[in-house]
């Protein structure tokens, strides 16, 4: 009983991690485009402003802000196979710990809890939102 209830609540949960990567593909990747694109316009615009400037350094800008850094991983692969990898796998860890805080019977009998499992466990996803004050 105990595997079925785990392997279940895995299984919702990564149902759920792939509802939310497409809508954080769909609508939340765009956005941090933007933001990346923003931010190079904006290390471009400084690097333009402080060209014809010295420093206190004898000419020499301590800075590393024109210098490029390497990319450990593309941005591609973070947001296809990373954001998916990442979702799918906390969806997973955390639909396997859901029907850990349903009330059971911890005895070993069949006497039913006061209350049902399945609404608690239905209600138990969006108990977040539900004490956010909106």
């Amino acid at each position: 009983m105990v595997r079925q209830l785990l392997l279940r609540g895995m299984l919702a949960g990564v149902l759920a991690g792939l509802l939310a990567f497409g809508f954080a593909k769909i609508f939340g990747e765009p956005q941090v485009d933007h933001a990346i694109a923003f931010e190079d316009q904006m290390d471009k615009a400084k690097a333009q402003g402080t060209a014809g400037t010295m420093s206190m350094s004898g000419g020499m800008s301590m800075s590393n802000a024109g210098a490029p850094e390497p990319e450990l991983v593309s941005r591609a692969v973070q947001a296809g196979l990373g954001l998916f990898t990442g979702v799918v796998v906390y969806g997973a860890a955390f639909g396997g710990l859901l029907p850990w805080s349903s009330p059971m019977p911890t005895d070993g009998s069949e006497r039913s809890p006061r209350v049902r499992p399945q609404p608690c466990s239905q209600a138990l996803p969006s108990s977040p939102w539900s004490s956010c004050p909106i």
